[in-house]
């Protein structure tokens, strides 16, 4: 399993610069991913912009049809594709059965469209489930995380999770903790 802050802007959506390099070296990554690492699950995260998905800058309309569009001349294929907003996370092979799938939001009262995914899947290894938390926490000048952000995101995970042992990746955007 990985985590991957792919890190689009939506300005950068159709350029020359998008089409002849961003495009493909993500459906490289995701090719390499699958294949060469034997991921079973790649969460990507920071796919466009909080509130602002790319499927409204792409053909396809959506994320999940975008990312079919760009593995269709590969030779990784995936199982699943779960999106939602600026996250999608692929399931690249049968090993892993998804028990449960939901998008967390209104933990950051101030900031609603804030969020994350959360799975619970068993491996065939494994009959106890695992929780999988997938999480871009954006802070920019124009949108800080608030002072309990931080704070508030573990908590939400934690809730989520639920007791279940878990891991949680991505972007928390919380820079150096400790001393």
């Amino acid at each position: 399993m990985a985590f991957y802050n792919v890190g689009i802007k939506l300005s950068q959506v159709g350029t020359k610069k998008w089409e002849n390099n961003t495009e493909k070296q993500l459906a490289a990554d995701i090719v390499k991913a699958a294949n060469e690492h034997a991921l079973d699950i790649l969460c990507l995260s920071e796919l466009g912009e909080l509130g602002k998905r790319i499927g409204t800058k792409r053909p396809e309309g959506n994320v999940i049809a975008w990312i079919r569009r760009l593995l269709a001349d590969s030779a990784a294929s995936p199982v699943h594709i779960y999106a939602d907003e600026h996250y999608a996370t692929l399931v690249l092979s049968d090993r892993v059965e998804v028990l449960e799938y939901r998008v967390i939001r209104d933990f950051v009262k101030t900031q609603q469209d804030r969020r994350f995914q959360h799975f619970r899947v068993r491996t065939g290894e494994r009959d106890e489930p695992i929780s999988i938390v997938n999480c871009h926490a954006p802070s920019s000048r124009q949108r800080m995380l608030p002072l309990d952000g931080p704070q508030r995101y573990l908590t939400a995970f934690h809730e989520a999770c639920a007791g279940d042992p878990f891991l949680w990746g991505g972007d928390f955007n919380i820079g150096q903790v400790g001393g």
